[in-house]
């Protein structure tokens, strides 16, 4: 090596030091703005997915527990296995304290980030268009890890399924870069397909959001590769690649996808209703993302007005408007500012999931995750080219200034969800007309009143769930709320209420909420702490049942309450074995049964209870169920010397 290309090899690693070291910095003050949000408690969908659900509760790496961990996910019909198992592993080493386990987002929040530097350096070196493609990278880089709009999603801990699909996502899609910018038939090529696969089904087994990677590739073919190879010929393999993955996608969306009227059942909004809102829905999500003032951040959006045709409520048709003027900018900018083109198209392909007919909810901030990079790669280029017009120091100095007040918007943001009682406030302020936003301050003034009847907290969380109850909406939690108040103060809920209940859960098909509240209406009166009409109680499942034969969770708390508050066997064990032959797949209910047909006390049952646990024991082969099971023998041990000691007396 001569001279003169030495102090080049030297100088070119110092550069790389140099930005490695700025992307250090951007890290550590990633860290510092999400820190104070560690503190905070679990929030909204942590309760139902985390809280409520020990499975994934991992304390020794057995793999009847792992097993366990993995299979009991109730976010998705495939259970998210691998975000199932990072909570798990988080358990295994700090327990359920949220704190550890918003760290733990936080610590994939920022792999992304420098994931987010390798990738967006290799599109802009693609785009040829702009120089510097370090520095405007590491800019590009801060701005998306330091934004505001990020909070929500890396401080709400069941949202690791994002970030972490977002993982599998960024590193599929730099290996990919990285494999087509090789040469065919160069082993590293090869190297870095196998690592664009690994990547993506990694991040399907956190979320099946991952599968947008393919829309993003396909977009970074479109606007920089041109489906060309290194030697720049046309690549045909890949473009057939394309096209069948398409026509795969067509057939999944047909086949598997595409809505029933059914699925619509728990929404107050139609499929097309969903679409026409989806318009509103993005404009929002862009001057969140542009404009990213705490108080626009509401994270509740129950409330949000649906459209039920372009002019009602007026603003969707302006909406639409908007939408059809970006992708007119992205033409006419293909050209002279082809990131702005690509980071249009990018916004949209990653709300291409969540704001389609896919019955979901209208709105989440978690959904801009990616989508936030898309909005700073489209306007890099316009700014990069103002700021050389302006002058590079001022460009400069611009930078930093709006890098400085990201981070101090996230840092302030952070504080509020540290707190969970100033969360609450917040959130309720930010969205008055939200019920679940109500409910959540009500919730957390409940708590303050720490089971005092008498304390002044208790009365404002009344009055709090009462004003909740009485805006527009179906959600029924503020009504449970009341109701378990009035049980556990021992005063008498009048008929009306009882009707008013009945009416809310009959208006659309039984979800979550729905359940959760009479569950926790009959642990109360099982457990004593509630006054209700037992009548009231049983008129109200009955009706449920009625209209929803099929629920299994239905039946498990009828069975539940004719057993432990009714003292009617028989009927327990009709409704027991209802909900097994809904679920004969579920040991929990055939567990259930077994421990209702011991308790029986009578031969028949006895025999039937012994049959049962033999079949379960024999089909679990794995030991998952050996410690029920094992419960399930012993109580059959001291039933039967129970009875052989009852029979000795009545001998004598």
């Amino acid at each position: 090596m001569t001279g003169n290309a030495f102090l080049a090899a030297l100088r070119t690693t110092k550069t790389d030091l140099r930005y490695i070291l700025l992307l250090a910095v951007v890290l550590v003050l990633a860290w510092l703005a999400y820190a104070p949000g560690l503190h905070g408690w679990f929030i909204f969908d942590d309760f139902g997915n985390l809280v409520q659900d020990k499975n994934w509760r991992l304390t020794e790496w057995t793999r009847a527990q792992v097993e366990r961990a993995l299979s009991y996910g109730v976010s998705s019909p495939s259970g998210r296995p691998l975000a199932l198992l990072s909570f798990a592993a988080n358990h295994y080493w700090f327990g359920p304290d949220p704190y550890w386990l918003k760290a733990g987002n936080l610590l994939l929040h920022l792999i992304n980030t420098v994931l987010v530097w390798l990738l967006v350096q290799r599109l802009i070196g693609l785009a040829r268009s702009m120089a510097n493609p370090r520095i405007l990278a590491l800019w590009i880089t801060a701005a998306w890890a330091l934004h505001p709009l990020q909070v929500s999603t890396v401080l709400y801990v069941v949202q690791r399924m994002e970030v972490g699909a977002a993982t599998g996502t960024l590193l599929a899609l730099y290996a990919y870069v990285r494999a087509r910018s090789t040469p065919a038939g160069n082993l590293s090529r090869f190297s870095w397909l196998v690592v664009a696969a690994l990547a993506f089904i990694g991040g399907l087994l956190f979320k099946e959001t991952t599968v947008l990677a393919c829309g993003f590739a396909f977009l970074i073919e479109v606007f920089f590769l041109r489906f060309r190879n290194t030697d720049g010929s046309r690549s045909i393999g890949w473009m057939l690649f394309y096209v069948l993955g398409a026509f795969a996608a067509c057939m999944l969306i047909w086949t598997w996808l595409w809505p029933s009227p059914e699925s619509y059942a728990i929404r107050n909004y139609d499929v097309w209703e969903r679409l026409l809102t989806q318009g509103p829905v993005l404009v929002m999500y862009l001057a969140q993302i542009l404009a990213p003032l705490p108080d626009s951040l509401r994270f509740y959006y129950d409330d949000f007005p649906v459209s039920s045709s372009l002019l009602s409520p007026a603003h969707t048709v302006a909406a639409w408007g908007v939408l059809a003027g970006l992708v007119a900018v992205a033409w006419a900018c293909r050209r002279r500012w082809p990131l702005t083109s690509f980071g249009i198209a990018w916004f949209f392909v990653a709300h291409a999931l969540t704001s389609s007919f896919l019955p979901l909810e209208l709105a989440f901030e978690h959904r801009n995750y990616l989508a936030i990079l898309g909005v700073l790669l489209a306007v890099l280029g316009p700014v990069h080219a103002l700021c050389r017009r302006i002058g590079p120091d001022i460009g400069k100095a611009v930078a930093i200034a709006t890098l400085m007040a990201l981070a101090f918007l996230t840092y302030v943001q952070a504080l509020t969800w540290g707190n969970p009682a100033t969360l609450a406030l917040s959130l309720e302020l930010r969205a008055p007309g939200s019920q679940r936003a109500a409910y959540a301050l009500g919730k957390q003034m409940l708590e303050a009143a720490n089971g005092g009847h008498d304390s002044p907290m208790w009365s404002m969380a009344r009055k709090q769930w009462q004003h909740a109850n009485g805006l527009p909406g179906d959600s029924v939690l503020p009504l449970f709320g009341l109701m378990l108040m009035d049980g556990q103060a021992g005063t008498p809920i009048p008929a009306e209420t009882w009707n008013q209940l009945r009416e809310k859960l009959s208006r659309r098909r039984l979800i979550t909420d729905h359940t959760s509240g009479l569950q926790a209406l009959v642990d109360c009166r099982i457990d004593r702490r509630c006054t209700f009409d037992d009548g009231q109680i049983v008129h109200t499942l009955l009706l449920m049942l009625e209209r929803n034969p099929q629920d299994l969770m239905l039946h498990m708390i009828y069975s539940n309450y004719a057993w432990n508050a009714l003292n009617d066997r028989p009927l327990a064990l009709r409704v027991q074995r209802e909900a097994v032959a809904l679920a004969p797949n579920d040991p929990g209910q055939r567990l259930t049964l077994a421990a209702y047909l011991i308790a029986s006390g009578n031969t028949a049952s006895r025999t039937e209870a012994i049959s049962l646990v033999d079949t379960m024991e024999h089909a679990d082969r794995d030991g998952r169920l050996a410690e029920p099971l094992a419960k399930l023998r012993e109580l059959l041990l001291r039933t039967a010397t129970s009875q052989v000691g009852d029979a000795t007396s009545s001998s004598h």
